[in-house]
C-alpha cells in the first residue's frame, strides 16, 4: 500500500463540496452488494448519487461531521445520536428514487433495530474513488473523522466481510450479525 500524500489531510467537508462527495459515493457503492440489493433497476447510479446527495445535506444541516480531501476524492460521514429524521417531502423522495429497493430497506431497519447498539455517534458512509483504493486514503480519512467524534462510542453496519476486518483495525467489534435475503450485514461497536 502506497503512503498517503501529505496533500491529501483529510479535512471537514463545507456544503458547497456535498454535491461533489455525493459522486464519490455513487461510484464508490455503485458495485456494492448492499447498493444493488437496495437501489435495484435502471438508472441506479444517477439515484444512488441523489439519495447520498440528500442524505449529506441533511447530516450537514444537523450536526453530522462529513469529511473528505483537499481532492475531493473520498467521504466519510459521522451522524449524532439525536439527528432528526428528514423532512417527509425528504423521505418520500428518496423511497421514490430508491425504487423496489425501499421495501427492503424497511425490512432490513424492522430487522436490525434491535440489535443496533446505543451510541453517540453512526459512520453512516465511507467510501473511496475506486482509482484511489489501496492508497490509504480511506483508512486516514476514516481515523480523522474517528478523532473528530472522540473517545464516545460509534456504531455503523457494514455488508462487505472485507470492511468488517478494517473496522477492527480501527477498534471496532461486531456486536451483531444480521443475516436477511439480502446481504448480510454487520453491526459493530467502538
Amino acid at each position: 500500500m502506497s503512503a498517503v500524500n501529505p496533500s491529501d489531510h483529510p479535512r471537514r467537508a463545507s456544503a458547497e463540496e456535498l454535491p461533489r462527495l455525493a459522486d464519490v459515493l455513487g461510484s464508490a457503492f455503485e458495485n456494492y452488494p448492499w447498493t444493488r440489493w437496495t437501489v435495484p433497476g435502471e438508472d441506479a447510479r444517477r439515484r444512488l448519487v441523489e439519495i447520498q446527495r440528500r442524505y449529506l445535506v441533511h447530516a450537514h444541516e444537523h450536526g453530522g461531521r462529513i469529511w473528505t480531501t483537499p481532492r475531493l476524492d473520498a467521504v466519510a460521514a459521522l451522524v449524532p445520536a439525536d439527528l432528526p429524521a428528514p423532512p417527509e417531502r425528504t423521505l418520500r423522495a428518496i423511497a421514490r428514487l430508491h425504487g423496489a429497493g425501499w421495501s427492503r430497506i424497511v425490512d432490513h431497519e424492522t430487522a436490525a433495530g434491535a440489535s443496533r447498539p446505543d451510541a453517540a455517534w453512526t459512520l453512516a458512509t465511507v467510501g473511496v474513488v475506486p482509482a484511489r483504493h489501496g492508497r490509504g486514503v480511506g483508512m486516514s480519512l476514516l481515523r480523522a473523522a474517528l478523532a473528530d467524534v472522540g473517545e464516545g462510542c460509534v456504531a455503523l453496519e457494514t455488508s462487505s466481510p472485507a470492511n468488517v476486518r478494517l473496522y477492527e483495525r480501527l477498534g471496532f467489534a461486531v456486536v451483531d450479525h444480521v443475516r436477511g435475503p439480502g446481504p448480510d450485514v454487520w453491526v459493530m461497536l467502538r
